[in-house]
């Protein structure tokens, strides 16, 4: 499962910092000045957990990811960290709603560590809605073990 995990979120990492969803968004307007570049936007990242675990390790991949990600927010004031989690670990529902807060909490804490304002991250958690999963195949289901960050 952690061989699913890292290449998950390498995966990810790779597709935020090469992939043409890395789009321009249009002219930011702002009240000072109209002549701004275009904001790129960051592509949503999912960060994916083993089956009942919620503990979560910051490696380098993922420090990379974190400096890009700072960079990014010291470009475009206002925006903000939504981090929302998912699990997909057994039938009851309260444990899966607690489990995906719980992933959340963990990413954030680990953004926290790594320098960004609390202030800035948003946290929401949906148990088992919205999964991923194709199938009910362990490999599948792994898929909806995960919390996505988006910038918005």
């Amino acid at each position: 499962m952690n061989k699913l995990f890292r290449h998950s979120l390498i995966l990810s990492l790779l597709l935020v910092l090469l992939a043409p969803s890395t789009i321009f968004a249009g002219n930011h307007l702002n009240n000072d000045n109209n002549d701004k570049k275009p904001s790129k936007k960051m592509a949503p990242v999912n960060f994916y957990f083993p089956k009942n675990v919620y503990h979560f390790k910051v490696k380098e991949d993922i420090k990379a990811y974190y400096e890009a990600l700072h960079e990014y927010l010291e470009e475009n004031k206002g925006m903000k960290i939504y981090l929302t989690g998912y699990a997909y670990d057994g039938k009851k529902k309260d444990w899966n709603d607690r489990l995906s807060k719980y992933r959340a909490n963990k990413v954030r804490d680990s953004l926290v560590d790594a320098g960004f304002s609390r202030k800035l991250i948003v946290i929401e958690s949906r148990g088992k809605s919205a999964p991923l999963a194709k199938d009910d195949s362990e490999k599948e289901i792994a898929k909806n073990r995960r919390v996505e960050l988006r910038i918005k």
